[in-house]
């Protein structure tokens, strides 16, 4: 008999990219208490990538083409907590520090979002400020608000820093639709955010610099950690901004070759 009908095919080697993605996904694996919910968020997160449409769980059930069963499981994911969501996202900031300096800050950034809803009673929701309005007309539409957490990258040679999404931290107004998260404001959800950061990065060596991006841009830039790393942070937090301004115009008379 051919020894190469009886020798089982060795499996293809999978990309450096997806064997890379495959890694940082089982790194979370500690997050979920069993193995068939941390599947179908791999699933979920492989189908987010060759959906084309609008990222919904049903466009990403039709990437999968898992249309034709049962789609309460894949719903449960998201309406009864499946992993624990401290461990999940403390897990995503233990990623992050190999990929920063280790004499340098770690610098975060917050912003408040709002998520547009239909729906009057869904948890959360509630009649806001429509940010896409004129300001001398200004709107309201129906929206849940939440508290945006993100990591900044070190500045590539072009001056520009990659924002990684950490957490997101609800703050919901106090006339909100009632839910399992009490109201606060978004002050308030900023503060819980920072707080959890330190905690998740608890025995590293890094401090931490925090700035807020309110209806000016950045602003409220403060520096937490030790003497010197709030040096650090103050001249990196000065720095940057220069770096990705635009360049100012030229004067009307130079522009037109006048003095």
């Amino acid at each position: 008999m051919d020894e190469h009908s009886t020798a089982a095919a060795a499996p293809p080697a999978a990309p450096p990219l997806v064997a890379a993605l495959l890694g940082l996904l089982a790194a979370h694996r500690g997050a979920f208490r069993r193995a068939r919910p941390y599947e179908r968020c791999v699933a979920l997160v492989f189908a987010s990538l060759f959906a084309f449409a609008r990222h919904t769980v049903t466009q990403l059930l039709v990437a999968l083409g898992a249309t034709d069963a049962d789609w309460s499981a894949w719903y449960r994911l998201f309406s009864v907590p499946r992993c624990d969501y401290g461990a999940l996202t403390g897990r995503f900031v233990r990623e992050t520090l190999p990929h920063l300096p280790a004499d340098g800050p770690y610098v975060a950034v917050v912003d408040g979002v709002q998520l547009p809803r239909s729906s009057t009673r869904m948890p959360g929701t509630g009649w806001l400020k429509a940010p896409r309005t004129p300001r001398w007309r200004p709107g309201i539409h129906r929206a849940q608000r939440y508290l945006h957490l993100a990591a900044l990258l070190p500045r590539t040679a072009d001056g520009y820093s990659r924002a990684l999404p950490l957490r997101w931290e609800p703050a919901f107004p106090p006339k909100a639709a009632p839910g399992r998260t009490p109201p606060r404001k978004e002050w308030q959800a900023a503060l819980a955010a920072l707080t959890w950061l330190r905690a998740a990065r608890r025995g590293g060596a890094r401090r931490a610099a925090a700035a807020g991006a309110g209806r000016r841009g950045l602003r409220h830039r403060r520096p937490v950690g030790g003497p010197a790393a709030q040096r650090r942070a103050a001249g990196a937090l000065r720095q940057e901004p220069r770096a990705l301004r635009a360049p100012r115009p030229a004067a009307r008379g130079a522009a037109r070759g006048t003095a």
